[in-house]
């Protein structure tokens, strides 16, 4: 029983502090769709969507810091899903001012050599998604593009659920630059698609490739010995 408990609390992603990182995160979202321009008509769906979005976020981040604990690469990745969000509508401004927090971040972890506490991931990805949820009220695709930038954190927790991967492993890196090269091609598909039907299948066809993937690369490292 023991052993069972503790390969629960183990798995963040839905543990404990996976469960506090998405009712922080989910909250945060909520709270502030409030004063935006998109609660009501059309864009209802979206104010629930970013609120699920952001709680699977949040949920996903203590297990992304564990099984990647390398310095660099909790901002790198916020950084990226900046990056992401800035592509699926490059012409808005405010992004571009907001990259000294991820950069922040990244630069602070290689300077102590270690991946720095999940408030200081809360503190730079939080702002970057509230900014993307009103920088693309208004278009469909963009919206869920904004949404898919965020995919990269989500991907190894998934993935790892399925098939359990080595914390600091080669393995763990690889399919964290899986998700993170999925979710930078779900923006510039889906993304900016000119239907609703053609983005949600682009974004959903690119996550499940993203998965696939991930578990064979999972897969085949394992039948090898490898880590």
């Amino acid at each position: 029983m023991a052993t069972e408990f503790e390969r629960w609390r183990s798995m963040d992603f839905i543990g404990p502090s996976g469960a506090v990182g998405a009712a922080i995160a989910g909250g945060i979202v909520a709270l502030f769709q409030q004063f935006g321009d998109f609660s009501g008509g059309a864009n209802r769906w979206f104010v629930v969507s970013a609120i699920v979005t952001g709680a699977l976020v949040g949920a996903a981040m203590p297990a992304f810091r564990r099984l990647v604990p390398v310095a660099g690469v909790g901002g790198g990745a916020i950084a990226l899903a900046l990056a992401g969000t800035y592509l699926c509508v490059p012409e808005t401004s405010q992004f571009p001012n907001m990259l000294f927090l991820p950069i922040g971040v990244l630069l602070l972890e290689l300077a102590v050599r270690q991946p720095l506490h999940l408030s200081w991931y809360a503190a730079a990805a939080i702002p970057i998604f509230l900014a993307g949820m009103y920088g693309m009220s208004g278009r469909f695709s963009a919206m869920a593009g904004m949404l898919f930038a965020w995919w990269g954190f989500v991907n190894l927790p998934l993935v790892s659920l399925i098939r359990p991967i080595e914390p600091g492993s080669r393995t763990s890196l690889l399919v964290a630059g899986v998700g993170a090269f999925a979710a930078l091609v779900g923006v510039r598909t889906g993304g900016i698609a000119k239907s609703t039907g053609e983005s949600l299948v682009e974004l959903a066809l690119v996550a499940l490739a993203s998965l696939v993937c991930s578990i064979i690369i999972v897969t085949i490292t394992k039948a090898a010995g490898g880590r």
